[in-house]
């Protein structure tokens, strides 16, 4: 983990404009991050960490813990075997993925779309994301949603903004990315079609007509 903070840190010196900071864990990150404040634009953590993981981390964050702001753009390294942890990540709104080994150039490209002109958010009031387990792919469902509406299957990069999860959404060796009946925002549906260029992630969901 040493080396990934010190590779990385070294490719955004090299990228330049902004001051960087860093943390060896999640614990040391929420700490440093209440005593910078409003200073920090983006997180980009690791999801392996010791004390706390970046899925906990970024939890925090949105759960407005320890006053920090909780729509900071956050930016998660994976590595290719992780992706079936990322659903409670998506459903706390993480606004993008690196996978490792992280080169200049996706870490340039990942931040350009983060934080470049026309970049939109909409992060949620804190309380949603309290509801969120961050050890399981679990939010509270949308069930009113999926009342007496049939089926119908679509390609994930055609799910329309708002659709629900009418079955859970697998990866093909039959791991979970999550559950059924959760609501998929436009940003949750572009992190769906980024895991699955890259992953086994079926290429396709059931949701609620």
């Amino acid at each position: 983990m040493r080396f990934t903070r010190a590779t990385l840190l070294r490719m955004l010196a090299d990228i330049g404009g902004a001051k960087l900071h860093e943390a060896e864990d999640g614990r040391a990150a929420l700490a440093r991050l209440a005593e910078l404040g409003a200073r920090v634009s983006c997180v980009i953590s690791d999801l392996e960490m010791p004390n706390l993981d970046g899925l906990g981390l970024l939890r925090a964050i949105r759960a407005g813990e320890g006053a920090i702001a909780h729509d900071l753009p956050f930016v998660m390294l994976t590595g290719h075997t992780e992706f079936e942890r990322l659903g409670p990540a998506l459903l706390l709104d993480l606004d993008a993925f690196v996978t490792k080994p992280v080169s200049k150039a996706a870490i340039e490209q990942c931040l350009a779309g983060v934080l470049g002109p026309g970049a939109a958010r909409r992060i949620a009031p804190a309380e949603t994301y309290r509801a969120i387990d961050p050890a399981r792919a679990a939010a509270a469902p949308d069930s009113e949603a999926a009342a007496g509406k049939a089926e119908r299957r679509v390609a994930l990069a055609e799910l329309p903004d708002g659709a629900v999860l009418a079955r859970d959404l697998m990866f093909r060796n039959g791991r979970l990315l999550l559950p059924a009946r959760t609501r998929v925002s436009a940003r949750l549906a572009r992190r769906l079609t980024e895991i699955a260029a890259v992953s086994s992630l079926a290429d396709e969901a059931w949701i609620f007509a």
